[in-house]
C-alpha cells in the first residue's frame, strides 16, 4: 500500500479498512455486542433500582447488581478491544474464538492500558501538549502485544519506535478519523449507534497503519534507555501537580502567618 516509505493516504487506509470491516462485520458485531449488552442491562437495572430505592430499601439489591454488571461490562469492553485485534489478525476466528484466544494476554493488555493512562495523564499535567505526543506514540501498544509479544512498558516503547520519525503523518491520519467519529457520536441516537458500529472499523484502520509502520521500521529496538526516558517523563508529569499544590499550600501558610489580615473574611 505504501511507496517510498510514506504512509498510505487517509482515503487508501479508509478503503482498505472498509474492505476488511465489511468482510468480517458479523464477527466484529458479535465481539462488540457482548460488552454493550452487559453495560446496557446493568445500567437499566441500576437505574430501576435507584428509582425503587427512593421509596423502598428493596431497591438497593437491583441497584448494586446493576452497578456491578455495568462495571463487568466495562471490563469486558477492554477485553473486546483485544479480541478485535485477534479477529483482525486471524480471519479464521469467530467472535467467541477471538475472546478465548485473546484471554491469555488480557491482563498484559490491561496493564498496558493502565500504563498508557498513567503516562497520558502525566502528559496532561505537563501542560497538555505532551499528552497528544504520548497518545500517538503509544496507540499501537496493543498491537505490539499481539503481533510482537511485547508486554508492559516494552509494548509502549515498541509502539513509540514504530511511530518515531512519522509522528505528524500518523497524528493527522488518526485525528481525521477520530474527529469524524466524534462528530458522529454527538448526534443523538443515530450518530451514537453509527459511532458504536464504527468501533471495529477504527481498530482495522489502526491495524493498517501499524502494519505499514512495522514494515518500514523492521525490528524496532526496545532499549532500556528509552524505557528510562519514558518513566522519567511520567514521573515528572505527576510531580508537576504535587509541586503546584505544595507551592500553593506554602504560599497560603506564609500569607497566613505574615499577613493574616489578607486571609480574613
Amino acid at each position: 500500500m505504501a511507496s517510498k516509505k510514506n504512509l498510505s493516504g487517509v482515503l487508501q487506509l479508509f478503503s482498505g479498512a472498509w474492505e476488511i470491516y465489511i468482510r468480517r462485520f458479523k464477527v466484529f458485531l458479535g465481539i462488540i455486542l457482548i460488552p454493550a449488552l452487559v453495560i446496557l442491562f446493568g445500567s437499566a437495572m441500576a437505574a430501576g433500582g435507584a428509582k425503587i430505592f427512593e421509596v423502598s430499601f428493596f431497591g438497593l439489591l437491583p441497584l448494586m447488581a446493576g452497578a456491578s454488571l455495568a462495571i463487568l461490562g466495562a471490563f469486558i469492553a477492554l477485553w473486546a478491544r483485544l479480541a478485535l485485534i485477534y479477529a483482525i489478525k486471524d480471519e479464521k476466528l469467530g467472535a467467541g474464538e477471538s475472546y478465548s484466544e485473546s484471554w491469555p494476554k488480557f491482563f498484559s493488555y490491561w496493564w498496558i492500558a493502565i500504563l498508557t493512562g498513567f503516562l497520558m495523564l502525566a502528559g496532561f499535567f505537563l501542560f497538555v501538549i505532551p499528552a497528544f505526543v504520548f497518545g500517538v506514540w503509544f496507540v499501537f501498544a496493543g498491537f505490539a502485544l499481539v503481533f510482537d509479544n511485547q508486554k508492559g512498558l516494552s509494548a509502549l516503547v515498541k509502539s513509540r519506535e514504530y511511530v518515531r520519525g512519522r509522528w505528524r503523518p500518523v497524528f493527522w491520519r488518526l485525528f481525521l478519523l477520530a474527529a469524524a467519529m466524534g462528530i458522529l457520536s454527538s448526534v443523538p441516537v443515530f450518530g451514537q449507534i453509527v459511532a458504536f458500529l464504527a468501533w471495529p472499523f477504527f481498530m482495522v484502520y489502526l491495524y493498517l497503519i501499524f502494519t505499514e509502520l512495522k514494515s518500514f521500521r523492521g525490528k524496532a529496538a526496545v532499549t532500556k534507555a528509552v524505557k528510562n526516558k519514558i518513566v522519567i517523563l511520567g514521573v515528572l508529569g505527576w510531580l508537576v501537580p504535587v509541586l503546584l499544590i505544595t507551592a500553593a499550600a506554602a504560599i497560603i501558610l506564609i500569607l497566613q502567618f505574615s499577613y493574616p489580615q489578607l486571609l480574613l473574611p
